[in-house]
């Protein structure tokens, strides 16, 4: 079980929960992977799918916790990535604002909301296009022929 309080959250992947933190440790290996725009580095990687970089991610991540864990095995289990993205943003609030998280008055100025809005408007409005009717090529249909 994740102890927010400590900084943990968790992700379940292959039917198994394992505790995510970015700890001082594990937020400077990412400082040092990424640059200091490690935030910028992270949206890109799940807004453009980027699952090796999405699975580095979650291994400084998990690396603490779960140090048998590689971006190999990560890859392997191939966890939802909309999944992976929510975890991250969520143990990067724990360890920006503690337990509790980002708080609600935060609002533009705070990158790890911006990041899951932009990820989860995104989605939203793809689903919608694929829905409209007024895209012919997005359902296609049998012409009897």
């Amino acid at each position: 079980m994740a102890n927010r309080n400590r900084g943990h959250t968790s992700i379940e992947m292959g039917g198994r929960e394992y505790t995510l933190i970015f700890d001082w440790d594990a937020l400077a290996q990412l400082r040092e992977h990424y640059g200091s725009s490690y935030e910028s580095a992270m949206t890109k990687a799940c807004l453009e799918n980027n699952t090796t970089e999405l699975a580095r991610i979650l291994e400084i991540g998990l690396r603490a916790q779960n140090s048998e864990l590689t971006k190999e095995s990560i890859k392997e289990m191939s966890p939802p990535v909309l999944v992976v993205g929510g975890a991250i943003v969520d143990a990067l609030n724990v360890a920006y604002y503690g337990p509790t998280g980002a708080p609600s008055e935060v609002g533009e100025e705070n990158p790890l909301r911006n990041y899951l809005t932009s990820l989860l408007t995104r989605r939203t409005s793809s689903d919608k296009r694929s829905d409209s009717p007024s895209e012919p090529d997005s359902h296609p249909t049998n012409s009897g022929g």
